[in-house]
């Protein structure tokens, strides 16, 4: 099973195995009647803004674009014609943003169908990324997309984790950060040498593909930034610590006076900076393990035979959570004692599943599902 994982900075198409098979942005530029999407698409959207749009992903409905691109007029226009660069022949596990409502993923659904990729079932994001992630307080786990960070509450109780609530800060994703970044380069040019960058659609876009990759390699000093205009090179050393400081007036205006303990996705970490303000910012930060994703979606998808494409907020952990004088560390995961199918839980021993899980291949694991007969049991610890 495929797994596609919603997110409008880095859409992302993974093998079963987690191995990646597809990452880029959800941005479309069209030009010469031709429509692109992906990094392709960013590389042109400040030289013809008219002719770009990315935020029809997490906007997700029949929302009239600013411009029609073409004769694609609406946000879900966009999704669909994205979805069919996509080349997915297999059922596919989709990983979606925890504030996306189910109304959306249900026009996400009807989209997806047309553009043949056969979902199966979704899974919220925070909880996939997290469902393994030890923590003594309270869970919070942030993500970021283009135009927004996402803040998603995760309840644990024993081994159980469960998505409580979402909050969203416009403030801070990826796009207002380049943006801001750029004025501050922008005014650094000016003052240095007396040139706007962001005067000439070229220059604008020069600096915007320099800025952009800075996210992806990280400078351990001040950024050099060479520019061309009309055959003319203009250069200025912009002090790190600027940049800097404007992400952290950024995250000033976020409110995290109720996150004690705060997971980061591998995406927060691209932004250079952005990890030391969290941490001194919220009490405890934790890294999430990229590597724990593709097993932890596995369990959480594990057995559903239902032919109804459902959502998955709710999944047992492999952790348990720690009292405060204990140091963290991974435990083992309570031993599985029975089956649960809807309200009856079926004792491992009870003839109607015994000869079912001993022939399994490897042993059953709190949370795992297991299909037997026409029923879908999810595997329990029970004392």
């Amino acid at each position: 099973m495929a797994v596609l994982e919603l997110n409008d900075w880095n859409l992302q198409l993974f093998k079963d195995d987690g191995s990646l098979i597809l990452s880029e942005p959800a941005a479309a530029l069209y030009v010469k009647d031709k429509l692109i999407f992906g990094d392709r698409a960013l590389q042109g959207c400040r030289l013809q803004p008219q002719s770009f749009a990315d935020q029809y992903l997490a906007r997700l409905g029949t929302e009239p674009l600013n411009n029609p691109l073409g004769d694609l007029k609406t946000q879900a226009d966009l999704v669909y014609q994205h979805l069919k660069t996509i080349d997915v022949n297999q059922e596919t596990t989709v990983l979606v943003p925890s504030h996306l409502s189910n109304e959306k993923l249900g026009i996400f659904l009807g989209i997806a169908n047309r553009a043949g990729i056969a979902v199966k079932n979704f899974v919220d994001t925070a909880l996939a990324y997290a469902l393994d992630t030890v923590s003594e307080q309270p869970l919070h786990v942030l993500d970021i997309e283009s135009h927004r960070a996402s803040l998603t509450q995760i309840s644990l109780e024993g081994t159980q984790r469960s998505v409580v609530s979402n909050r969203s800060f416009e403030s801070i994703g990826f796009a207002p950060i380049l943006n801001g970044w750029l004025n501050v380069i922008a005014d650094e040019f000016i003052q240095k040498t007396r040139f706007d960058p962001l005067h000439f659609a070229q220059t604008e876009q020069q600096l915007y593909d320099k800025v952009k990759s800075y996210l992806v390699e990280e400078p351990q000093d001040d950024l050099q930034i060479e520019l061309t205009q009309d055959k003319q090179n203009r250069q200025a050393t912009i002090s790190k610590d600027l940049l800097i400081d404007k992400l952290n007036s950024k995250v000033q205006q976020l409110d995290f006076s109720e996150v004690s303990s705060l997971a980061l996705t591998p995406r927060v970490l691209q932004v250079p900076g952005l990890l030391e303000t969290l941490r001194s910012t919220v009490p405890q930060v934790l890294i999430i393990n990229e590597d724990e994703l593709s097993g932890n979606i596995s369990r959480l998808t594990s057995g559903s035979g239902s032919d109804n494409v459902t959502r998955t907020s709710i999944g047992t952990s492999s952790v348990s959570i720690f009292s405060s004088d204990k140091s963290p560390e991974t435990s083992l995961p309570r031993p599985v004692t029975h089956l649960l199918a809807e309200s009856h839980a079926h004792h491992l021993g009870h003839p109607k599943i015994k000869s079912s899980v001993e022939a399994l291949d490897a042993p059953l694991r709190p949370g795992d599902k297991i299909k037997i007969g026409s029923e879908t049991y999810l595997a329990i610890s029970a004392d």
